[in-house]
């Protein structure tokens, strides 16, 4: 992903700033423009989709919905 943050849109949706690739070689940039209702659905099913993988953000920088999954394998570890 490019260095641009998500951001507010001025018609309210966030802006995801992406990079298409094309057979492995960079295309073009493009933002990808959510509504709130859409941006939850996406984040909801990027954590269900990630569930039984390891976390790898540092702990102050890490979702919710995946901060669990650190303190479960912290457990484990234990």
């Amino acid at each position: 992903m490019p260095g641009k943050p998500v951001a507010w849109e001025a018609d309210g949706r966030l802006a995801v700033h992406l990079w298409l690739r094309q057979d492995g070689r960079f295309d073009t940039d493009l933002a990808l423009r959510l509504s709130v209702a859409e941006a939850e659905v996406l984040h909801a099913q990027l954590c269900y989709a990630l569930a039984d993988e390891p976390v790898t953000t540092p702990p102050g920088s890490t979702p919710y919905c995946r901060s669990h999954q650190r303190e479960d394998a912290t457990a484990r570890r234990s």
